[in-house]
């Protein structure tokens, strides 16, 4: 059993809390330091939690909260690991995701892009690491063969699981069985985006080109997509200083902050929280 934490430890097991935050949907520099950060992060994730009442109102982070945070086991399978990674998208959110599906409202592009994407929440890589598994398939398969690549490629997937998420929402039909590049391109040629993007600087590149970029937002919409510095993304490590990461907005939150939904986060596709001035830019894809 795990020590008990509160506000101002240090340390390997502050760090791991981080790292279990982090995964859960925090946005945490993993210092070892139970700062402010740390704090607002503990009891953000308690508030949501059911049964971390009496943690909260100690102050602290005890069995109960370390027991929500690491997933079950059962021998060798995990269990309670896609609740962790679903980082609390609460039951009113998913409800408000659905209305706007089903009433169609204004600004349609982006709001059904969002909703098409929020429905992956907790999906992850199987296993860790691999950029593939069954249940990220609908938003990875066949890149490598809308590029030529060979089928063994498995790259970083944020970007396409954006452009999945907009294929999706324009009612394109996904990869078959008997697809070939030529068929599958044109498929892909009928979205706003005009191709299966997979990378954060081509998108950057296409919308900069198509005039979709804004580099000094201030505000955030719907269904819009977001990049900025791998380094303080918290998807997959790169040894490239200019590497980037994206995402899809959900919400502006009113106070400089936006709640997004990303692929490859923590190898899951998440819900966080990001600031306007920590992005590279937003991209309206669709046209108004």
């Amino acid at each position: 059993m795990r020590r008990t934490l509160r506000d101002g430890d240090q340390g390997a097991i502050v760090g791991e809390l981080q790292q279990l935050l982090n995964r859960a949907g925090a946005h945490l520099k993993q210092d070892r330091d139970w700062g402010p950060a740390t704090d607002r992060a503990v009891e953000q994730y308690q508030l949501r939690t059911p049964g971390l009442e009496y943690d909260y109102r100690a102050q602290i982070v005890g069995p109960a909260t370390w027991a929500e945070l690491e997933p079950a086991e059962l021998g060798d399978q995990p269990i309670g690991e896609l609740l962790a990674s679903i980082e609390g998208l609460q039951t009113e959110r998913r409800e408000l995701f659905e209305d706007l599906r089903d009433r169609g409202l204004p600004g349609t592009a982006g709001f059904a892009a969002a909703v098409a994407f929020a429905q992956f929440l907790g999906a992850r890589e199987d296993p860790d690491g691999s950029n593939v598994g069954p249940e990220i398939a609908p938003l990875v398969d066949g890149y490598p063969l809308a590029w030529g690549l060979p089928s063994s490629y498995r790259g970083a997937w944020c970007v396409m699981a954006c452009s999945s998420a907009i294929r999706i929402s324009c009612g394109i039909q996904g990869l078959q069985p008997d697809d070939d590049a030529r068929s599958w391109r044109a498929r892909w040629a009928l979205t706003p985006l005009g191709a299966f993007m997979g990378g954060a600087a081509q998108l950057e590149d296409w919308a900069i080109e198509e005039g979709r970029f804004d580099s000094s937002p201030t505000c955030a919409r719907t269904g819009q997509l977001f990049t900025i510095g791998r380094a303080a993304s918290g998807s997959d490590p790169s040894d490239q200083p200019d590497a980037r990461h994206a995402g899809m907005v959900l919400w502006d939150n009113l106070d400089g902050t936006f709640a997004t939904v990303e692929g490859n986060a923590s190898n899951a596709v998440l819900w966080r929280t990001r600031t306007l001035v920590e992005i590279r830019g937003l991209i309206t894809w669709w046209d108004e």
